[in-house]
């Protein structure tokens, strides 16, 4: 089943969006009439009060979601003609408007009115305004059937959202958008944009944009057949809405959680939420919800096997549907009478239900749409991508400073080690000749200032560890000359330490967009650093017990080569610290990814050195020293940090979120 869902957000959605300033009043949802309700029409039409007071108390009066009066029509007239109404007024009236005609089920004139508001918001070009009309502008074209419109919309609304650092508002449109991409069935874009939304919730702590985004999620794995899944979040969905006693939206989504039961074949289940959520919608006056659980209800009738009283079921939403224009759900009453009539062997009406189905079925999803879609957005990407440069590109070049920094520490370091290298070698002549030729195309290659990185790892680390290994091959009767040998050997290789760590960090800071790394991400880049460190693990018998897959939700705000980065330094640290025949656990929590080793721990003066000073120095093994730090310098400005905390028996270190 394609549970789409269009018309049916907008509801609740207006309720979210237009929340008044006076709290009691925005928590009013039941429909009912209530003292506060008159309090607002007499603010309304005092004719002492001022426009923008006046515009408050409409905004506030959208919150009891009934059919606005011409009474109040008529007002918004007279306001939006006075000469005291502000650009701002204009803006917010010209959209709550919109609203009200909405209310009507006149969606012509509620697309008009609320364009109004989005041509005024063009023309007065600040940020201090209602902003979820662009929500809900995007709503009313994506019901009339003009989702390519709707895109750009709410894309549009992200980017001022950004802006204006309104992350409410910004939750609410990622939501939006992943609900188009649900019913164009690109559940992938979709699943991006729910969970961006409920990030956003947790970070704000704001239950309502969280839960409305974890229905969004649910339906997404509905449509894309993981009905475990949906059936998970689904619950998790109404557990939230349920602590804010928000009657509307539970059992809103309980008529998704019966279309999931429907799936599973659960029809008890299902018929029984059907049944609490029509009775609520009824008893409440939301008659439009009663239509799409009628047209869920006709799809039960069908599993069923009751295919007359299915249709007659869809016909009934159908018919209410065309008469307000709410096209998309119209296509789902369609295709439930079809199905229906032909299980039923009607073939002769089950084809003039089918010819309406695609009728309108085809004018909203076919491949043009799409391909139009999807440019849009690809738009919208490079165009926001542009705006960061020259933000990004002045950050490059103060960490350019820093890298230019230690690189030419690194060259002096290794000029230094070069000298040291020819005095010990001079006995030898071969190996005279060989540091000799190395020195000269070092010396050529640091002449190239913006080819430093890359003489640095083609030009300097190559011959370095060609040196290494003719002095590990010396052998000398001179008993100093053997002794300076083997010390130059061990402070070449950690000059090879230095120069991999500044590789990988100047390959990581490279990297201008962070974004998110996915679940996906996570797991594929841990499997990678297993394999590649698997002959330590095997060289000291340590098992790798890895869990992190088990948090399909878990994403972190970093890019892929510095977490690759980061990872591999902790993992790395753990196996040399961790026994012989022991284990390494690598876990992950709501804030971040953990290993755990079962070493003998970290002294408190090297604890508080961690990301600050040369701490993971080894004689023996020619470690550089600099890894944690750089890693600690290179997680500087991102969402995460690195923590590190003494066990009973053992360490635990990672990848924390900020809190």
């Amino acid at each position: 089943m394609n549970r789409v869902f269009h018309s049916k957000v907008i509801i609740f959605s207006l309720l979210f969006c237009l929340s008044f300033q006076n709290k009691s009043l925005a928590q009013l949802d039941n429909g009912q009439n209530h003292p506060k309700k008159d309090s607002l029409y007499q603010i309304i039409f005092d004719k002492d009060k001022s426009v923008s007071i006046t515009t408050d108390a409409i905004k506030a009066l959208n919150t009891f979601r009934i059919p606005m009066e011409d009474t109040i029509f008529q007002q918004i007239d007279k306001l939006i003609l006075s000469k005291n109404c502000t650009p701002k007024d204009r803006v917010n009236l010209f959209h709550y408007y919109g609203i009200g005609y909405y209310r009507k089920g006149d969606y012509q004139n509620a697309e008009r009115q609320l364009e109004q508001s989005y041509n005024s918001f063009k023309t007065y070009n600040q940020l201090d305004v209602d902003l979820a009309f662009f929500t809900n502008y995007g709503l009313v074209k994506n019901n009339l059937g003009k989702n390519n419109e709707a895109i750009p919309i709410y894309l549009e609304g992200i980017q001022i959202a950004e802006k204006a650092r309104k992350n409410k508002d910004l939750g609410h449109l990622y939501t939006k958008l992943g609900d188009i991409y649900v019913n164009l069935k690109k559940y992938n874009d979709a699943d991006n944009y729910y969970r961006q939304a409920v990030a956003l919730g947790k970070k704000i702590k704001d239950q309502k944009v969280e839960a409305y985004a974890l229905r969004g999620l649910g339906t997404s794995a509905l449509n894309a057949g993981d009905y475990n899944k949906a059936v998970e979040i689904f619950k998790e969905a109404i557990s939230i809405f349920e602590s804010l006693q928000d009657g509307f939206m539970i059992n809103d989504v309980k008529s998704f959680l019966a279309a999931t039961y429907d799936e599973m074949g659960r029809y008890d289940a299902a018929e029984k939420l059907y049944d609490e959520a029509a009775l609520y919608f009824k008893n409440s006056g939301y008659k439009g919800d009663l239509y799409y659980i009628a047209i869920d209800k006709g799809k039960h009738l069908i599993k069923k096997g009751d295919f007359k009283n299915a249709i007659k079921s869809c016909s009934y939403a159908k018919d209410n549907l065309l008469e307000i224009g709410d096209i998309f759900w119209a296509t789902e009453a369609w295709k439930c009478m079809y199905e229906a009539a032909k299980k039923d062997r009607n073939y002769k009406d089950a084809l003039t239900y089918y010819e309406g189905f695609i009728k309108y079925h085809d004018s909203l999803v076919n491949d043009k749409n799409i391909q139009k879609i999807t440019e849009l957005r690809k738009d919208f990407e490079f165009d926001k991508e542009k705006e960061k440069i020259s933000i990004e590109t002045t950050q490059k070049i103060e960490r350019e400073k820093i890298f230019q920094k230690y690189m030419g520490l690194g060259l002096l370091l290794l000029s230094g080690l070069l000298f040291f290298a020819f005095r010990a070698y001079k006995t030898k002549q071969k190996a005279n000749a060989s540091i000799l030729q190395k020195n000269i195309e070092l010396e050529k290659y640091s002449q190239a200032n913006e080819n430093l990185i890359f003489s640095l790892s083609h030009d300097i680390k190559e011959p370095m560890l060609g040196v290494q290994l003719l002095l590990k091959k010396l052998k000398s009767e001179d008993e100093h000359i053997q002794k300076a040998s083997e010390s130059m050997g061990n402070q070449i290789a950690s000059i090879n330490s230095i120069v991999n760590n500044l590789l990988q960090l100047k390959k990581s800071s490279n990297t201008t967009q962070e974004g998110n790394v996915s679940h996906e991400m996570i797991v594929h880049t841990i499997d990678n650093i297993a394999k590649e460190l698997n002959y330590k693990l095997v060289e000291k018998n340590i098992k790798l017990h890895n869990t992190v897959y088990h948090t399909p939700l878990l994403t972190l705000p970093i890019s892929s080569q510095k977490l690759y980065l980061t990872l591999l330094n902790l993992i790395n640290n753990a196996i040399k610290h961790s026994p012989y025949d022991s284990t390494i656990e690598i876990f992950a929590k709501s804030d971040g990814i953990y290993i755990r080793d079962f070493g003998s721990g970290i002294d408190p003066d090297t604890m508080a050195k961690i990301g600050k000073d040369n701490i993971d120095k080894d004689d023996y093994s020619g470690g550089s020293g600099m890894g944690l730090m750089l890693v600690s310098n290179l997680l500087a400005g991102t969402g995460v940090r690195l923590y590190f905390e003494n066990l009973q028996g053992g360490t635990l270190a990672g990848i924390k979120l900020h809190s």
